[in-house]
């Protein structure tokens, strides 16, 4: 679609209990997926093949019986995610992927959401994710620089390509 994007924000914190809490989120010109379970489960797709074009194919989805994971040069299961729980009503189609487990889970919970508003907003969310790296409470600890530094600025690159190239801003 030839949707264009305005501007992209991003918020991001973590928790007393270390988790790690992120919304990304962009204004669109019009819908970019269609407003059905079909469209939702097109926002989780696009979001999953935007992590492979970034990483240029060095991470990549793959589907299970139950899971869907993101895998490190076809071996190492970086993230895993239990199936797509997919929710359209008046306002929303939304695609969350409950986080399971995977090299960069600390424990498992929380969830990646994707989702398009009536509103003509789209935004990725990172809720309850308690990371391997950077679950320290201590402010200055190794790990809490490694995420900050590497999954952390990732994500936020990936999540930016993702809604740019969704809204039609990058080909």
């Amino acid at each position: 679609m030839d949707a264009s994007t305005h501007d992209w924000f991003t918020t991001e914190h973590e928790t007393a209990a270390g988790a790690v809490e992120s919304r990304q989120w962009t204004t669109l010109e019009r819908k970019v997926v269609t407003t059905d379970e079909e469209g939702a489960q097109e926002l989780g797709r696009r979001y999953l093949e935007e992590v492979a074009r970034f990483s240029h194919g060095l991470v990549r989805p793959r589907s299970r019986r139950n899971d869907v994971l993101l895998v490190l040069a076809g071996i190492v299961p970086l993230l895993r995610f239990g199936r797509p729980e997919v929710t359209v009503d008046s306002h929303t189609v939304r695609c969350r992927y409950p986080i399971r487990g995977g090299l960069l889970v600390a424990r498992p919970g929380g969830s990646l959401v994707v989702a398009q508003h009536a509103t003509l907003e789209l935004e990725l969310v990172v809720g309850g994710y308690l990371p391997r790296l950077g679950g320290s409470m201590r402010r200055r600890s190794l790990r809490r620089a490694l995420y900050t530094a590497l999954q952390a600025r990732a994500h936020r690159a990936v999540g930016r390509r993702f809604l740019e190239r969704a809204a039609g801003g990058a080909t």
